[in-house]
């Protein structure tokens, strides 16, 4: 239901894959009980619309409803950046940030909504979101909320495991998975930075963690809402929680079977999440773990693959002084108790 003024702004990130646009934007489309408008955020330059200038709205020719909005990014800005222009450019009370290979259920946007105008500070939040299921298979958790450990590795909850019921009470996690996040608008302006709600130096990977982590740094909740369901379409068949799970073994397996972009934006945006997010005390307390997880990985990917490790340390490295002046904003502007905080590093 489309109306004037909308109570969700839906964003679909886009790059490649244009049948799976349409799909996700008709399954949000089909949303019943909230007003909503859709807006499609194209990172793929090589798929760009016929127009006179970057921000036109016209869809015609991707196959996507009229009701859709075309946002032509103009190059490929990663995930937050592009999500940071969809916000800008839209207007609902709260926000759902959509990975493309996502399809929502049709009460997915009304119970999400119906939840956050019930908790003021809730300033997040995901559902159930379950692996499409393939022929004769059961359903599968892809994310039942983030959590996260000691040695700030952060994870999805139930990832991997079939759902028999073990995720379905709303609890309030770390941080909303970011394939179908939502978010009250209030809370990204509260906590945006320069580029926007999204740290745009992590160009993909992670961006959800360090969005809910800067929430809760601000007194903001995150929640998972089970009885909001969506189907995620992973188009990698590796489960990191199952990986992780399964031992060294599984995890090598899985470590060599992920293209090296991938571990090299993982490993550097870590590094930078936890440096500009986590209090001086907070990292001295858990150094130990900290240091040997990330030791632990950094040491696998150059076995694996010594240019992804060279590549995000280089990384990291050009990065310094830009995360160093964010770790100044966000440290200054928390809220959050050391205490409220340590509750979420198990």
């Amino acid at each position: 239901m489309a109306v004037d003024v909308p109570d969700v702004s839906v964003i679909v990130v886009a790059y490649g894959g244009l049948d799976l646009v349409v799909r996700a934007a008709d399954a949000a489309l089909a949303s019943q009980g909230v007003g909503i408008e859709v807006i499609v955020a194209n990172n793929d330059i090589r798929r760009q619309q016929p127009r006179t200038h970057a921000d036109s709205s016209d869809a015609s020719g991707t196959g996507l409803s009229a009701a859709v909005r075309w946002l032509e990014v103009g190059f490929n800005a990663g995930y937050g950046g592009a999500l940071n222009r969809g916000i800008a450019a839209t207007r609902g009370r709260y926000v759902l940030c959509l990975n493309q290979d996502v399809a929502l259920a049709p009460d997915y946007l009304a119970r999400m909504t119906a939840f956050c105008d019930a908790h003021p500070t809730a300033g997040a939040a995901s559902g159930k979101i379950l692996r499409t299921p393939s022929m004769g298979e059961g359903p599968v958790i892809d994310s039942a909320g983030v959590f996260m450990k000691r040695h700030r590795g952060a994870f999805d909850r139930g990832e991997g495991a079939v759902d028999e019921g073990q995720f379905d009470a709303a609890s309030e996690v770390f941080a909303a998975s970011g394939a179908a996040l939502f978010a009250r608008r209030a809370a990204l302006d509260d906590v945006a930075g320069r580029d926007g709600p999204f740290d745009e130096a992590m160009f993909m990977y992670k961006e959800d963690v360090d969005l809910g982590w800067r929430l809760r740094l601000r007194g903001w909740s995150c929640w998972y809402l089970p009885e909001a369901v969506a189907f995620h379409g992973r188009t990698s068949s590796s489960l990191a929680g199952r990986a992780y799970r399964g031992g060294a073994g599984a995890y090598w397996r899985v470590l060599r079977s992920r293209p090296p972009y991938v571990r090299r934006h993982s490993l550097q945006n870590q590094w930078r999440m936890v440096l500009k997010d986590d209090s001086a005390l907070a990292s001295f307390r858990g150094a130990p773990a900290i240091l040997g997880r990330e030791l632990a990985l950094t040491a696998a990917n150059a076995l694996a693959s010594p240019s992804v490790a060279i590549g995000a340390v280089a990384g990291f490295g050009r990065g310094l002084r830009a995360t160093l002046a964010e770790r100044r904003r966000v440290q200054e502007r928390r809220t959050a108790t050391g205490a409220s905080m340590a509750r979420w590093f198990r």
